[in-house]
């Protein structure tokens, strides 16, 4: 069972490319643009035609190492895997931060042009706030491409991946839950639209703690909170078989993989999950009330752009994170590329700074604000709604874990004034002096305004 499932190796393989890699490439080698309003059917359209290679090209690791390319070298060392090491072994595709299905296309089409389609699970990630609300047109657009269907013929599923992490970033762990919940469904909708006899494998990936997407309860509660019991039980009675995977990241695989004993528990709790029935959720008001739960969806995740956007929780993250933190991983903590501020920050640098200033902000914060306009409608919803009253009792439970006190303290290093009085009672002159170096270098800082 273990080779069938493994093959020759002794896990999966998955490899990540970010959707610019294979945008740079459309764009250099083919002179097409894959950003415009209509989610670029211009350039899909020409992808799809291009997509039906007859003649892959046959590659060497010399070819491989004289590649310049990032997105193609990734095809390459696909081929090369097959080709020297196992033939038979499924290889995840991961595009991260998808916003287009003309860069899936492109995916599709490199790797038909290094013949490795046949064992690829070509895999975008939905994570950006662009990605969550478009999501489900993505899918349908790339479903009406003959040249996309003959490919998941092929492999019998459709695989898509959603990432708690940057979505809760983003718009707020709440809002990002809420999104993703609808996604699977738009997803799973499209899937039973085109007919197919298709699967859907969905990879949702969280991390350890409530600002990644991890429920803070029990295994049944974590795994039934990332894909709910009304997407399972839509997806039944639409025809679609649901394939179910999660990643366990960070302090999780210290945790709940420490031992054999304690991993075969995990993978029990999984599997229980994987087999048990769904709830009947055709009494849940969260189902029903679909303006008011809207509604509060869409105010949620207006604050929490607002203050993700705020110059004064830039300066907040920004000028902890670069030194509050352990390496995480072998990533930096922030992206030397691209937008300044909160977005250039990772999400696991992004999450543990706010951990560790007591203000799990991106999780706790918000609610009272997109409670405002209907305040006894949705406290009806959260008493009657299964479903609201989880969403509530994340936001809570990360309310329980916040300390403003904890917060002001780390500000009041960064105030001036508090290195003045810290000189006047310093034991020698020189511990005097220095303190006054930091009161003048920090008279210019923004960061105590900020905080305060």
């Amino acid at each position: 069972a273990k080779v069938d499932a493994l093959k020759l190796g002794t896990a999966r393989i998955h490899l990540r490319l970010n959707a610019e890699q294979i945008r740079t490439v459309i764009r250099r080698d083919l002179s097409l643009e894959t950003e415009n309003r209509d989610l670029g059917r211009s350039a899909l359209k020409k992808l799809s035609e291009l997509a039906s290679v007859e003649q892959p090209l046959n590659v060497n690791f010399a070819d491989l190492f004289l590649e310049q390319s990032t997105a193609r070298r990734q095809f390459m060392m696909c081929a090369q895997l097959l080709k020297h090491i196992d033939a038979d072994s499924t290889i995840r595709f991961l595009i991260a931060e998808s916003e287009n299905p003309a860069t899936v296309m492109g995916a599709l089409y490199l790797a038909r042009q290094y013949g490795v389609d046949h064992q690829l699970d070509i895999s975008p990630l939905f994570e950006t706030p662009e990605a969550l609300e478009t999501g489900g047109r993505f899918i349908e657009q790339l479903l009406e491409e003959p040249e996309y269907m003959k490919y998941l013929n092929g492999r019998g599923y459709l695989s898509v991946q959603l990432g708690f992490s940057d979505a809760g970033r983003f718009i707020g762990q709440v809002s990002a839950d809420m999104a993703i919940e609808r996604i699977h469904n738009l997803i799973s909708r499209a899937v039973a639209k085109a007919d197919a006899g298709l699967s859907l494998l969905i990879f949702n990936t969280h991390g350890e703690s409530m600002g990644r997407g991890a429920w803070p309860g029990s295994f049944d509660q974590r795994f039934d909170h990332l894909l709910s019991h009304w997407t399972r039980e839509q997806s039944r009675e639409r025809g679609v078989p649901l394939r179910h995977e999660v990643s366990f990241q960070g302090g999780d695989g210290y945790l709940h993989f420490a031992n054999a004993e304690l991993a075969g528990a995990t993978y029990d709790a999984f599997a229980d999950h994987l087999l048990s029935e769904p709830n009947d959720t055709a009494s849940d008001p969260f189902y029903q009330r679909t303006d008011l739960v809207w509604d509060f969806y869409r105010a949620l995740r207006r604050w929490h752009e607002r203050l993700f956007a705020n110059p004064d929780y830039g300066h907040l993250l920004n000028d902890f994170a670069t030194n509050f933190l352990v390496k995480a991983g072998s990533r930096q903590r922030r992206r030397t590329s691209g937008p300044a501020g909160p977005r250039s920050l990772r999400a696991i640098s992004h999450n543990a700074t706010l951990q560790q200033l007591g203000v799990p902000v991106n999780t706790a914060a918000g609610i009272g604000s997109a409670l405002r306009r209907e305040q006894d409608q949705v406290n009806d919803l959260i008493k009657e709604s299964p479903r609201m009253r989880g969403l509530m009792k994340l936001a809570s439970m990360a309310r329980s874990a916040t300390s403003v006190p904890v917060l002001r303290a780390y500000a009041s290093v960064y105030d001036p004034t508090y290195w003045v009085a810290l000189s006047k009672y310093a034991s020698s002159p020189d511990q005097a002096l220095a303190y006054r170096r930091i009161y003048y270098l920090l008279q210019s800082s923004q960061t105590n305004n900020s905080i305060e």
